[in-house]
């Protein structure tokens, strides 16, 4: 078996990001952290402000829009060398409208920020996080 990350992409209609851009970038971020073997996946759902202010507000108790949630649902320990399953490591929630603010208050494309948002949260999904 070898190391093979699988990335479902969801989006609301008006939402335009390029998938395979981000596919791309979000596989790199993965081996500079990751090394071995195994097969995992995630989802990266693309959402507006009311429902990641919504999930917030029911996971984390938070009643405020964020940016970027991470939902992990496994580690990397458990991807077994035996199974062709790939591991389910999570869910990545990126608000959109946030990601679009965000990018026009850094002068910044609304792709590249949705790809350091999404990468941001695949590195919540691997357990590195931030002080």
């Amino acid at each position: 078996m070898s190391l093979k990350l699988q990335i479902n992409i969801q989006t609301r209609p008006g939402y335009i990001i390029d998938r395979k851009v981000l596919r791309k970038k979000l596989i790199d971020e993965f081996k500079k952290w990751v090394a071995g073997q195994g097969s995992y996946q995630i989802t990266v759902v693309l959402v507006g402000n009311r429902k990641i202010r919504q999930l917030k507000r029911d996971f984390l108790g938070k009643d405020e829009v964020t940016d970027v949630l991470s939902f992990p649902l496994a580690s990397l320990e458990d991807a077994k060398e035996d199974v062709d399953e790939a591991v389910m490591l999570g869910d990545i929630v990126i608000s959109y409208p946030q990601a679009k603010q965000q990018a026009y208050q850094n002068n910044k494309r609304v792709m590249d920020e949705v790809v350091e948002l999404a990468k941001h949260g695949l590195r919540h999904l691997l357990g590195i996080h931030h002080n």
